[in-house]
């Protein structure tokens, strides 16, 4: 056993206490970091989709990529690793969708951005292709040589799809987004007077405090997971409903500060292009764990589990994502045009209610023994 995690388990306070500072650090390097973000979009002239899909939900999902590689090379197992992205992807899907639903009135008159949903329809396909790979582990042992499941490459390959997606229309004109509120606070900021240079810089420093803080994230819980709540979570396939309630949310704390303060400055495309964006990187972990898991395979272990509780995951972000491209597609401008504001409205909480219900539903299956 790591020493580390070995030392938490032997202090429970200090683990718990070191626990709660940490979320609290994710809290203030995310929000420094989004700040610094949108202050790159403006002197780059970069679009939403570059600033939010691709820079934004890749930062935000470096504890999601610490943590699950951090996790399979510890335990030389993929069950609490696969869990944290899985139960990631589902938390920020249901994260986006609350923040929708609350912020309804707010966006009611806005049109998805067709990209948001291409990019979208990538991270089903790649979350297809995360089922086969479970399966191929159970059932077909041939697509398995030495831990590394042969599916990860279309799971990898399904976020280069999204990327390209992300990054049509790269740039922007100047003055696009001039009148936004979000611009105009940004130019008021201090961080706006510093060069491009030195924004990127302070990008990359903070990217790698984030970094550091996921890895003490991952040890800690690892050591509440598997030792201090081992009754909760320590039974068979259980360890992958404890990545994804624990490790899951919490390393989706980034994105939800993000999300949370786009949705205060009206950024409809930008909420989405970041969850979306992160939820699409999430699966390339997947890819990334598994060769780390190569380095440490166990043949007892695999990287893609095959129990109730992963197929529950992957079952309920599947209909997640089909449930939110619905609603994208009901909020583009082919269909919005042909609906007033009190059948958008219907249409729209109704879906986005019904992604709420399938979370609920899936942490009630969760605690099933």
């Amino acid at each position: 056993m790591n020493p580390i995690v070995n030392y938490f388990n032997g202090n429970f306070a200090l683990t718990i206490s070191l626990y709660c500072f940490l979320l609290i650090g994710v809290v203030c390097v995310t929000t420094l970091l989004s700040k610094l973000c949108v202050i790159l979009k403006e002197k780059a002239h970069l679009s939403d989709g570059v600033v939010a899909g691709l820079l934004l939900g890749v930062i935000t999902s470096l504890p999601e990529l610490v943590t699950c590689i951090a996790s399979v090379v510890s335990s030389r197992s993929g069950e609490m690793g696969f869990g944290d992205i899985v139960g990631s992807n589902i938390f920020d899907l249901f994260v986006l969708a609350v923040c929708l639903l609350v912020c309804v009135w707010m966006f009611i008159k806005k049109k998805a951005n067709q990209i948001n949903a291409m990019t979208l329809i990538c991270t089903g396909v790649g979350t297809i292709f995360v089922l086969l790979a479970t399966v191929a582990t159970q059932f077909i042992p041939s697509l398995v040589w030495h831990g590394f499941n042969f599916f990860s490459i279309p799971i990898l390959a399904s976020y280069g799809m999204s990327i390209y997606f992300m990054t049509r229309n790269a740039r922007v004109k100047t003055n696009s987004n001039e009148g936004t509120t979000e611009i105009r606070q940004a130019k008021q900021s201090k961080l706006f007077k510093l060069s491009l240079a030195w924004i990127i810089t302070l990008i990359s420093v903070v990217s790698i405090v984030l970094i550091t803080i996921a890895v003490f994230l991952t040890f800690t819980s690892e050591s509440l997971i598997l030792h201090h709540w081992s009754g909760v979570f320590g039974s068979e396939g259980k360890e992958t409903f404890g990545g994804a309630l624990l490790l899951g949310v919490i390393t989706s704390l980034p994105e939800i500060v993000c999300c949370v303060n786009l949705c205060v400055h009206k950024e409809y495309n930008m909420v989405i292009d970041t969850m979306v964006g992160s939820t699409s990187f999430n699966l390339a972990i997947l890819t990334i764990a598994n060769l780390a898991f190569v380095g440490v395979y166990k043949p007892e272990n695999q990287m893609y589990p095959w129990n109730q509780h992963t197929l529950t995951q992957i079952i309920v972000c599947l209909v997640t994502i089909v449930l939110l491209c619905l609603y994208l597609f009901a909020n583009s401008k082919k269909i919005k045009d042909k609906l007033n504001d009190k059948q958008s409205l219907a249409i729209n909480s109704s879906l986005l209610s019904l992604v709420v219900i399938t979370f609920i539903i899936f942490l009630i299956l969760g605690f099933v023994k």
